[in-house]
């Protein structure tokens, strides 16, 4: 008899709520009650993105500075897609790190890679990232976060978002293979 053909592989990531006393006590001990009562609950969501024009213009980045961030793409794969690697549809992930003295992203770290729809990622808590792009195809993401919502007692609680000035922007150029990721430019 056959049970299943499926093969499970775990602890690929972690999935963190940082409001919460069992997954990070030291935090939580430092958190006002406002941030951790009621507690954060799993919010499974999708997003889908639609194809970016190239090059495309970053005007802001956001956080989640309690919720580590799970996006796993939903396409089907076809024979097709693996024939030829240029036929997978692809998206960017772009990230900053933080700038320690502003508590703001550090612009002059912004990277953005590549990714296929066959690569799934997931943002550690407080990771400045500019939300999805998607280029060729319209991609739908599952997608998996700690969020309050409704019982938020700060406007930024579950989502920090930092716009860039009104005449300023970021061009992002297309992906080169002679490049480790795509590059950036901050323009004026």
């Amino acid at each position: 008899m056959i049970l299943g053909t499926a093969k499970r592989f775990n602890h690929l990531t972690s999935f963190v709520n940082m409001r919460t006393a069992s997954q990070t006590p030291k935090l939580h001990q430092q958190l006002p009650p406002s941030l951790t009562q009621p507690a954060a609950t799993p919010n499974l969501c999708i997003f889908q993105t639609q194809p970016a024009t190239m090059p495309f213009s970053i005007k802001l980045l956001e956080r989640h500075k309690y919720s580590t961030q799970m996006f796993i793409p939903m396409v089907q794969p076809t024979k097709e897609m693996f024939l030829t690697m240029n036929a997978i549809p692809s998206y960017y992930v772009i990230v900053a790190l933080n700038d320690p003295i502003t508590d703001k992203p550090d612009w002059s770290t912004l990277c953005a890679f590549q990714a296929t729809t066959v690569q799934a990622f997931n943002y550690n808590a407080g990771v400045w990232h500019h939300p999805m792009v998607g280029l060729g195809s319209t991609i739908d993401f599952v997608c998996l976060v700690w969020e309050r919502r409704e019982f938020q007692t700060e406007q930024d609680e579950d989502t920090e978002e930092v716009h860039l000035a009104a005449n300023e922007y970021i061009l992002l150029q297309p992906y080169s293979p002679k490049m480790e990721h795509s590059s950036v430019s901050i323009l004026q």
